[in-house]
């Protein structure tokens, strides 16, 4: 009788950690999904705050597209023209958006932990400029 009792406690046990496990995992990527589809649409650059390195690419005035297929287009002045791909991790306590210009390397990440749906403030470690600077965007 007792090692009944001991088996069911203990495969209750394990069924709550499974189901516990599951749940943390889908709340994790639900809210991955839900920052990505906020950052989807049109924004323009309104602040460039240079901080550290050698250049910044960006302009106040420049446009930047998050498509729904991942991929982003930065539109500057003067034809200033940039293709990447992008997504957004979360950091435990706050969400990154990192972009690759190769689709392979990470050459931007920017901290997100100022974001709203209309306004974004996006302090940017640019590996490709090997720089640190600030972008103020709001939707366009």
């Amino acid at each position: 009788m007792v090692k009944n009792t001991s088996s069911i406690v203990r495969r209750s046990v394990l069924a709550f950690l499974l189901i516990f496990t599951v749940m943390s995992f889908s709340a994790c990527t639900n809210e991955d999904e839900m920052a990505e589809y906020a950052m989807m649409g049109d924004w323009r650059i309104v602040e460039v705050s240079f901080l550290s390195g050698y250049d910044c690419p960006y302009r106040s005035g420049d446009r930047v597209s998050f498509y729904e297929d991942r991929t982003v287009e930065f539109y500057g002045s003067g034809g200033f023209r940039e293709y990447g791909v992008w997504r957004i991790i979360d950091t435990g306590y706050t969400h990154e958006l990192h972009i690759s210009f190769d689709n392979y390397n990470t050459d931007i990440v920017a901290d997100m932990s100022r974001f709203s749906g209309d306004y974004a403030r996006l302090d940017v470690t640019d590996y490709y400029y090997d720089s640190r600077y600030t972008l103020r965007l709001v939707r366009w």
